[in-house]
This record gives C-alpha cells, sequence and structure tokens, in this order.
C-alpha cells in the first residue's frame, strides 16, 4: 500500500488538491502492473505546513516535496519505484493549478513488510 505525503501545497491551491488526489490516483490505477500497486490501495495525504502564514518563510508555495513509502514486494524494483515517483511528480507537474511551482521533489522509501501493521474492523 503506498503512502504519499504531498507537502508545500500553497493555501490558494487547497481548492485543487482534492482533483490532483483523484488525477494521482488514476495515474497509478492505469498503470498499476508497471507500478507493482493494487487498486484502490493508495493513500494520499496534504499535510498542512505550520509556516503557511509566516512571513518567513519564502520558499512556501515555491516548492512542493513528496513522500512516496511503499512496502517492499516482488518486482518492487529500484527502477519500479523511481518510475512510480517520477509519475506522480509529472502528474503533480501536469495538473494546470501547480504547473508554475518551480520545484517538485518526490522522496522514496521501500519499507521491509515485517515493519507493517494493519487492523481493520
Amino acid at each position: 500500500m503506498p503512502l504519499i505525503k504531498i507537502y508545500g501545497v500553497p493555501k490558494k491551491h487547497w481548492p485543487e488538491a482534492n482533483s490532483l488526489k483523484k488525477a494521482i490516483q488514476t495515474r497509478l490505477e492505469e498503470n498499476k502492473d508497471e507500478f507493482k500497486i493494487s487498486k484502490g490501495a493508495t493513500s494520499i495525504f496534504f499535510p498542512k505546513d505550520i509556516l503557511e502564514e509566516s512571513i518567513l518563510d519564502d520558499t512556501f508555495g515555491s516548492e512542493i516535496i513528496i513522500d512516496l513509502q511503499l512496502l517492499g514486494k516482488e518486482g518492487r524494483t529500484p527502477e519500479v519505484v523511481k518510475a512510480t515517483a517520477d509519475a506522480i511528480v509529472e502528474t503533480i507537474r501536469n495538473h494546470d493549478a501547480f504547473k508554475r511551482i518551480p520545484l517538485i521533489e518526490c522522496f522514496s522509501t521501500v519499507l521491509p513488510r515485517e515493519l507493517f501493521s494493519q487492523s481493520k474492523l
């Protein structure tokens, strides 16, 4: 289950966050065999930046940083992880609201399955 946290979305673009979330999910699900991602298994969050209102933060809104965390699984090679990260960055870059953000970066972490716990109702 991929966990995607997208930091640095400016407040003026919060209304577009939902359509961006859907665009990323669609992109990953359309290529689920390439990215080794099950349909409906992606969690995407937009944490609020506490510096957003600060006049001291001159980079806010000029860079978006993505934290991509994946569980290790068969076929999820470094090349597959890189392709997944590239697809996320490209999807954000192509979204109308985010075309002018100068820097979009994605950091990827692959976690061993033995570190994973799950609880369902």
